[in-house]
C-alpha cells in the first residue's frame, strides 16, 4: 500500500474506501483455505459448456450431467494412480518442494520445540507457531500450506511438510470428493414423469407490441461509438425524413418567406408524380 501510495494517492484513497476484508487477501478469514480470489473459475466454466450453451433447458441439464459425470470418473481415475504411501496429491508435493527449497535462505532461531523466530535477508522477523499453524505472515493460515518460514522451522525440527499441511490437500480428501458417481439414465424422450400434473410445461411465447428492438439500447454514461441514429432519406439525400414520407418533405433551397417574414416552405409537388 505504501508503494500504491508513491504511485499514485487516488488509488490507495479509492482502495481504502471498501473494507479490506473485501479486497485483500491478508485480512481474509481463515476458514476457507483457497488462495483465489479472481472469478477466472466462472470464465473457465462458461469456457467448459460453450457447445451446449445454446441448448433449451432440458438438453441443457442433461449435457450438463454427462459433462460432469466424465469429470468426476477422470478425476477419480486420477486419484487411483497417486502413490498408495503418499500423503499429499502431485501438484501440492511439486509446491512444497518450491517452498523448502526457499526456506534455506531464512535464519530460525527456535524459542522452544513449537516456536520460532525466522529472518529473512532483509532482517524482517516472522514468529511461527507449530502447534497453532500460525505464521506472521499469514500464508499458512490463508492457504493450509506451510510457507517458507515455517519450512525453515520444520527443516530444523527435522520433518516433513506434508505433516503440516491441512488435510484438504491430501489424497484421502480428493478420493473423497470424487468417489461418488452420477448415475446414467435414459434420453430424455424416454423418460416419463411420476406425477404428469408436475411436469414442467415450457412458457408460452408473446409477440410485444410495437416494433421490436434490433439495436441494443446505450446507457447514459455509455460513450458515442459513431454510430447514425437520424433518418435520412434514400431518394433526394436529405436528412429528416426517409423515403415513405419523401412526398411530404421539404426540398432544399426551395423554401421561401413572405413580406410579413413568416417562412413559407415550398413542397416539391413533382414527387406526386412518377417521373
Amino acid at each position: 500500500m505504501n508503494g500504491i501510495t508513491e504511485l499514485n494517492s487516488e488509488a490507495y484513497q479509492w482502495l481504502m474506501k471498501n473494507p479490506l476484508s473485501m479486497w485483500s487477501r491478508h485480512p481474509f478469514e481463515a476458514r476457507a483455505k483457497s488462495d483465489h480470489i479472481t472469478n477466472n473459475i466462472s470464465e473457465s466454466f462458461n469456457q467448459w459448456i460453450t457447445n451446449i450453451r445454446h441448448m433449451f433447458i432440458l438438453t441443457l441439464l442433461d449435457q450438463l450431467r454427462v459433462k460432469l459425470m466424465e469429470r468426476m470418473y477422470n478425476m477419480y481415475e486420477k486419484g487411483c494412480g497417486y502413490d498408495i504411501q503418499g500423503i499429499m496429491t502431485t501438484n501440492v508435493k511439486k509446491k512444497l518442494d518450491m517452498v523448502q527449497q526457499k526456506a534455506t535462505e531464512y535464519i530460525f532461531c527456535p524459542s522452544s520445540p513449537n516456536a520460532f523466530k525466522v529472518t529473512d535477508m532483509f532482517q524482517d522477523r516472522m514468529l511461527v507457531n507449530l502447534i497453532d499453524h500460525t505464521c506472521t505472515c499469514r500464508v499458512w493460515n490463508c492457504t493450509g500450506l506451510p510457507c517458507k518460514h515455517v519450512a525453515a522451522a520444520i527443516t530444523f525440527m527435522r520433518e516433513k511438510l506434508e505433516r503440516y499441511c491441512d488435510s484438504l490437500y491430501s489424497i484421502k480428501t480428493f478420493m473423497d470428493v470424487y468417489g461418488g458417481m452420477i448415475h446414467p439414465f435414459l434420453d430424455l424422450v424416454e423418460l416419463t414423469p411420476n406425477d404428469p400434473t408436475k411436469l414442467v410445461q415450457p412458457l408460452v411465447l408473446k409477440r410485444r407490441l410495437g416494433r421490436p428492438h434490433k439495436i441494443m439500447n446505450e446507457e447514459g454514461d455509455e460513450e458515442y461509438n459513431g454510430r447514425s441514429t437520424q433518418m435520412r432519406c434514400r431518394k433526394c439525400k436529405q436528412v429528416g425524413h426517409n423515403k415513405r414520407i419523401y412526398q411530404l418533405a421539404p426540398m432544399k433551397g426551395t423554401e421561401a418567406s413572405t413580406s410579413k417574414g413568416v417562412d413559407v416552405k415550398v413542397y416539391n409537388l413533382y414527387a406526386f408524380v412518377d417521373i
